[in-house]
């Protein structure tokens, strides 16, 4: 059976290079063309909290365009990131309900602690859980403009819990008079549809969206030591409104809302609710100074039933922010300073036995400066202090040279530090996670220290047409939070304690290698690879083999002619072992291999149809600790755009 899976491997390899080869040979006439789109390099916003050259920017930055969201045919948020390099991606269910497993340079967990996540500037990330619940995001994939992804330390700019990385969801302004619809389904019960209306009443304009999911989910693995119920039944909504004047001041207002049912482990099901709204003001004084404030609310609640547990929970944030940019020096200088409060109330009588209610409070002061030494030289510097109700205050800093000896090449060499705060369950807890187990909170955890050291090198190549990249970086990652076995009772019936304490530190060594060939508009290939080797000092084999060692991923996107276009993603992952916190799981997932395509066809501007296969490597193969496999499947669907 080994030497078949290998065979069919190899066959795969031959297969997908091929297709990638075809993309670009079939392609090639278009390169004598001037390709003006090459002229404009793209802007990011979210390393420096300023518009910027996505190659000078101070970090690692990975853009996930508008063109590659619509060419993926995801369906799931995380998918979209999912090939991206330096990202670890999967589909995984923990006890609370998430369905994805998100991290950046590895230590994949259900809920990744030194990951900060920000929905059009606004944080996401849950102080309760210490991660993302992915799929209860109030984001449509049909509203993502891009999404920008740090590779590495941005604490010192967006606060604690950004030590691995950087996730930056940027929706679509209003733009424009137009309606459309789409819907599709396909295997595993899967349907789905939703619709966009975007205009213009006065000087304010506005877009809506409404979408809908179901599926039935994945199967279970043969003898599953978890019962696992998979459905899923979702709705999300949200509105957008931009206001501008001439005299530089500018107000938009976002608001949306998630509704969902899903079934769960222990074959429960999961009810969530999540209602937002976020004002965001901007107002340029000149071409050098300009100042943003945002104030948002959240408001999510959990069920669970049968809720034997009693782990109903009801979270509530409140935002405020503000922070100024100014040019000064005949534009050498840049400076960026500002501040953060953010109150987080979370209530359950049961996670939280004797003490329902939790409050948490943090306030945050940070000043970044760019020094543009010379045209080829900059400098760049960022610190931060944050202040939490039980860890006290913590720094936050890092630094960058950006040297550029020639226009196609690009040297940059950091350093930063960033702390990460433990989420209320592991420090407030106590609860009966099932009838055997009690979780006890441990008040006297602290930060962890995540240091990141980077090398980078990028360079154009054939009228920058083709990009490479290559990261190399060294982390250490102090005082990790594990599990520990607390108290163990056998009479009159086996009961167990669960702890956390911080009881171990980590090395994490890594290679990032990408290369990006632009045939054309529309038209493009990419490779990119990612090594990673972990070690720890207490032979935790979940943080040392969590991670894969070796990432690969190829694909690209072609236009095939007569109205049809074509794009492909593949993946290679090497063994790891994935492990569920909330229950005492592991499991050894082998090597494999994740190919997904879509075909599309537009027999007239405004209409699109297009066929979706995600999996298509292999029937079926695991890739969580959660008793699930991932299965291949197929959808179709239809676009209408009036």
């Amino acid at each position: 059976m080994s030497r078949s899976k290998s065979r069919m491997a190899k066959n795969l390899n031959r297969v997908v290079i091929s297709a990638v080869l075809s993309m670009v040979t079939t392609q090639a006439v278009a390169g004598n063309r001037a390709l003006e789109f090459f002229e404009d390099e793209a802007q990011v916003t979210t390393a420096s909290r300023r518009p910027e050259p996505e190659r000078l920017a101070p970090v690692t930055v990975e853009v996930i365009t508008s063109e590659q969201i619509q060419a993926s045919g995801a369906t799931n948020l995380w998918d979209l990131m999912r090939y991206s390099p330096g990202m670890d991606v999967s589909d995984g269910r923990s006890i609370d309900g998430n369905r994805a497993v998100v991290s950046v340079r590895g230590f994949p967990q259900e809920f990744v602690a030194n990951l900060q996540v920000l929905l059009d500037g606004r944080s996401v990330y849950s102080r309760l859980s210490g991660g993302v619940f992915w799929e209860q995001l109030p984001v449509q994939i049909q509203d993502i403009e891009r999404i920008e992804i740090v590779r590495g330390p941005n604490a010192a700019l967006y606060g604690s819990n950004a030590g691995l990385g950087v996730i930056n969801i940027i929706t679509k302004k209003p733009d424009g008079q137009e309606f459309s619809g789409y819907g599709f389904g396909g295997s595993r019960g899967t349907a789905g549809g939703g619709a966009v209306a975007q205009d213009a009443l006065g000087p304010v304009r506005f877009r809506m969206s409404y979408s809908y999911f179901s599926t039935d989910g994945f199967p279970t693995v043969p003898h599953p030591s978890v019962p696992v119920r998979d459905d899923l039944l979702t709705h999300k909504a949200s509105l957008r409104g931009d206001w501008a004047n001439q005299s530089g001041t500018e107000a938009q207002f976002f608001a949306g809302g998630s509704w969902e049912s899903s079934g769960m482990l222990n074959d429960n099901e999961g009810r969530f609710r999540e209602a937002f709204g976020m004002l965001k003001l901007s107002q340029s004084f000149n071409s050098n100074s300009a100042l943003e404030a945002f104030v948002s609310r959240s408001r999510s609640y959990y069920t669970y039933t049968p809720d034997y547990l009693g782990l109903t929970t009801l979270s509530v944030q409140d935002d405020l922010e503000a922070f100024h940019r100014y040019q000064w020096w005949d534009e050498r200088l840049v400076t960026t300073w500002g501040g953060n409060v953010r109150i987080v109330e979370n209530t359950s009588p049961s996670l939280f036995a004797g003490e329902p209610v939790q409050t948490d409070r943090l306030v945050r002061g940070f000043i970044q400066q760019s020094i543009h030494a010379r045209e080829e030289l900059s400098f760049h510097l960022a610190v931060s202090l944050e202040n939490a109700r039980r860890e006290g205050t913590q720094p936050a800093y890092q630094a960058a040279i950006v040297f550029t000896p020639s226009p196609i090449d690009v040297v940059r060499l950091s350093y930063a530090m960033a702390p990460s705060l433990p989420n209320l369950v592991d420090t407030d807890g106590n609860y009966q996670q099932s009838p055997q187990i009690t979780v006890v909170g441990n008040p006297g955890l602290g930060a962890q220290k995540l240091q990141s050291f980077e090398l980078a090198f990028q360079r154009q190549f054939l009228a920058r047409r083709l990009e490479g990249d290559l990261n190399v970086y060294y982390m250490l990652a102090d005082h990790l939070v594990t599990a520990f076995p607390g108290a163990i009772v056998f009479f009159p019936a086996f009961h167990e304690s669960i702890l956390f304490q911080e009881r171990n530190n980590a090395i994490a060594r890594g290679i990032e290698a990408k290369a990006l060939y632009r045939i054309g508009p529309g038209r493009s290939v990419y490779v990119n690879y990612t090594f990673e080797r972990i070690t720890d000092e207490a032979g935790d084999v979940t943080v040392t083999d969590g991670t894969p060692r070796h990432k690969l991923n190829l694909g690209g996107i072609a236009n095939l002619g007569y109205g049809f276009s074509l794009s492909a993603n593949a993946g290679f992952k090497s063994r790891y072992t994935a492990s569920l916190v909330s229950l005492p799981e592991t499991a050894s997932i082998g090597s494999y291999w994740r190919l997904d395509t879509r075909l599309a066809y537009r027999p007239r501007s405004n209409v699109e149809m297009f066929v979706v296969g995600q999996n298509l490597a292999q029937a079926r193969h695991a890739e969580f600790a959660d008793g699930l496999e991932a299965p291949r499947s197929v959808f179709a669907g239809v676009q209408l755009t009036f």
